[in-house]
């Protein structure tokens, strides 16, 4: 009904037609593969490309439109093995299609930047651990650092009688998400500070 100040009210009647929407499926015998389906830990989802693949209706017919991400901005951990995608057909008479299509997430390396010894006596062969470890590489948010206790390795003294160390350890990563993280192990010493030569 209509309501007007200058006129008699009125009414306008439509007759709506609703029909459902076409369904979408992918070609028989086809798949949704990706360019490359492996990503680093702490990438998004949207690097990893998808390959052609082709929609067709009911009867056969190919239908055009998008194949994306349910949510590229996602940024899986090493435990996923498949994400979610999306078909939107380009006519909107089609519905969209959905699906999953397996990824490899590989876990992201990481690398010490600064270490300091703990105070001792070198004598040539003494052990030392680390402290105050800092690791290049950890995404925002992550716990992960490395397992002080494990941290050992042969101290040297780089310039004899100044007490300025370097070592070689062996490390180990702690904390709940050291799953999606590989330690890169030094090939040759890490540079301490210097350390008090404790008599």
């Amino acid at each position: 009904k209509v309501t007007t100040e200058n006129y008699e009210d009125f009414v306008i009647t439509f007759n709506l037609e609703c029909n459902d929407q076409i369904p979408v499926r992918l070609q028989e015998g086809t798949e949704v593969t990706l360019k490359k389906d492996t990503l680093t830990y702490g990438g998004l989802l949207s690097a990893l490309e998808f390959s052609e693949a082709e929609f067709v209706d009911e009867e056969g017919n190919t239908v055009e439109g998008t194949l994306e991400w349910k949510d590229g901005t996602q940024r899986p951990d090493t435990s996923v093995t498949s994400a979610e995608w999306i078909f939107t057909p380009d006519d909107v008479a089609y519905a969209k299609a959905e699906g999953s299509t397996a990824i490899t997430v590989e876990a992201k390396k990481l690398e010490i930047t600064a270490a300091t010894a703990d105070d001792k006596v070198y004598d040539g062969t003494a052990y030392v651990s680390f402290r105050d470890i800092v690791l290049d590489g950890v995404e925002a948010g992550d716990k992960v650092s490395v397992d002080i206790g494990t941290v050992r390795g042969t101290l040297r003294d780089v310039k004899a009688g100044d007490y300025t160390y370097a070592m070689l350890p062996e490390l180990k990563l702690t904390g709940k998400d050291k799953e999606n993280y590989i330690l890169v192990q030094p090939t040759g010493e890490v540079p301490l500070t210097k350390a008090v030569n404790v008599a």
